[in-house]
C-alpha cells in the first residue's frame, strides 16, 4: 500500500530538507555540470532521487538488508516490527510483520528472497514467509537474548544463530524444531556468520575473539584474535570475513585453508575512522557485492556512514544525515545503492558515485 510521508513512506531528501536543516547536500541527478551553483552529476542508480529517506519505525532501527533480487528492503528494530519496502519509484511500504515481543536485533533474507530470518531479544529466532506475510516458524533458541543470525547461500538451507548463553546453534530451516549442531563458547555470542556453503560457522563474542568452527565435525578449526573489545558484526564474502568491533576497528580476515604465516597471519587488513558509542549497540558491517568496498555502522558525532575502498583501506565516502548512531549498513546486490539504519528511527538510501 502506498503511504504518505507522515504514514511511513520513503521520501526524497529534497523533501526532507525543506522540513529540517543539516540534512546534508542534495545532489540533483542529470548531466555532469552545474546548475544555479548546485552540483549536477550523472545518476548511477534507479533510485527516484540520489538520496532517499525512509521513515515509519517508531524506535531504533537496528538492522536492514536488501533482498537478493534487489527490489525490496527489509528493516527491523526496537519497535519489534519488520518493514518491507519497495526500493524503487515512490518506494511504498509493502508489508509490516509483527510477532516478536522484544527488539529484533538482526535479520537476513534466505538465498531466494522468499523468507526472512530474525534474531530477537525475546529469546527466539523466527522464519517469515514474504509472499504470505506470515511467520511460519518460531524457534525457542535459548532463554536469553538472541543477538545475531546468518544463513548459507548455497546447498542446504541453513540458519545460524547466537546469543547471550554463549552458544551458536545451526538449524536446517526445513526441520528447524531442534538445532542440527551446537557450538559452545565461553562468552556471549554477539555476531555470527556462515560461510557461503555452510561448511564453516564464525562466532564473534564479547571477548573480542572469533571462533571458526567446522560445522559438521563441531570442532574449532582456529581462532581469529586481534580485536580488543566486543565483536559487533560479521559478514562473509567468498574466502574472506569482515568483522566490526567496539575497539573502533573493522578487520578483513583471510579464511582460506592455508595462509602464509599460519593462523596468526590471517588478518589481511584493518580499517579505521568510525567510532562505537556508549550505548553499546551491536554495529554491523557489510561487503560490496563485488568486494571493492566495505562499510560499517558508526556512532561518531555527528553520526557518519563510512565506506572504505577495500584495496587501499581509504575512506571513500563519509555520509552525513543521521542524528543518532548508525547500527547497520547494507549494499544493494546491484552494487550502486547502499543503505543505513539508525537509532534516530530512520533509514537512508543513497547511490554510489562510481
Amino acid at each position: 500500500m502506498k503511504r504518505s510521508a507522515a504514514e511511513g513512506a520513503l521520501v526524497s531528501l529534497q523533501e526532507e530538507k525543506k522540513r529540517r536543516e543539516g540534512a546534508g547536500e542534495v545532489v540533483v541527478g542529470g548531466v555532469t555540470g552545474s546548475k544555479m551553483g548546485q552540483v549536477v552529476r550523472a545518476r548511477t542508480s534507479e533510485l527516484e532521487a540520489p538520496v532517499m529517506l525512509l521513515t515509519g519505525h517508531q524506535s531504533e532501527v537496528l538492522c536492514l538488508e536488501f533482498s537478493p533480487q534487489g527490489n525490496t528492503l527489509a528493516s527491523a528494530g526496537a519497535d519489534r516490527m519488520i518493514y518491507i519496502w519497495n526500493v524503487y519509484g515512490q518506494c511504498p511500504n509493502l508489508h509490516r510483520f509483527k510477532g516478536h515481543t522484544n527488539a529484533i536485533l538482526q535479520l537476513k533474507y534466505n538465498d531466494t528472497g522468499s523468507q526472512i530470518y530474525t534474531a530477537s531479544a525475546d529469546s527466539t529466532v523466527c522464519i517469515w514467509d514474504v509472499e504470505s506475510q506470515t511467520r511460519v516458524k518460531k524457534i525457542q533458541h535459548t532463554k536469553e537474548i538472541v543477538n545475531t543470525c546468518s544463513t548459507s547461500r548455497t546447498g542446504a538451507p541453513l540458519l545460524l544463530a547466537g546469543g547471550d548463553d554463549g552458544f551458536g546453534r545451526l538449524y536446517d530451516t526445513r526441520t528447524p524444531k531442534h538445532a542440527a549442531q551446537e557450538y559452545e563458547g565461553a562468552f556471549p555470542v554477539t555476531a555470527c556468520a556462515l560461510s557461503e556453503s555452510g561448511d564453516k560457522a564464525y562466532l564473534g563474542d564479547t571477548s573480542g575473539e572469533i571462533q571458526v568452527w567446522e560445522s559438521r565435525k563441531q570442532q574449532v578449526l582456529y581462532t581469529l584474535a586481534g580485536h580488543l573489545d566486543i565483536v559487533t558484526g560479521l559478514e562473509v564474502r567468498q574466502d574472506f570475513l569482515l568483522s566490526n568491533s567496539a575497539d573502533n576497528s573493522l578487520r578483513m580476515w583471510d579464511t582460506r585453508p592455508f595462509v602464509a604465516g599460519g593462523d596468526t597471519a590471517r588478518c589481511a587488513k584493518v580499517f579505521s575512522g568510525h567510532q562505537h558509542g556508549a550505548d553499546k549497540n551491536l554495529l554491523r558491517c557489510a561487503w560490496h557485492p563485488e568486494g571493492t568496498f566495505v562499510s560499517a555502522g558508526s556512532s561518531d558525532n555527528p553520526p557518519t556512514h563510512f565506506i572504505w575502498r577495500a584495496s587501499t583501506r581509504k575512506v571513500e565516502y563519509q555520509l552525513p544525515g543521521h542524528k543518532a548512531g548508525i547500527n547497520d549498513v547494507a549494499f544493494h546486490p546491484g552494487g550502486q545503492i547502499f543503505g543505513s539504519a539508525s537509532s534516530d528511527n530512520k533509514i537512508y538510501l543513497g547511490e554510489m558515485m562510481d
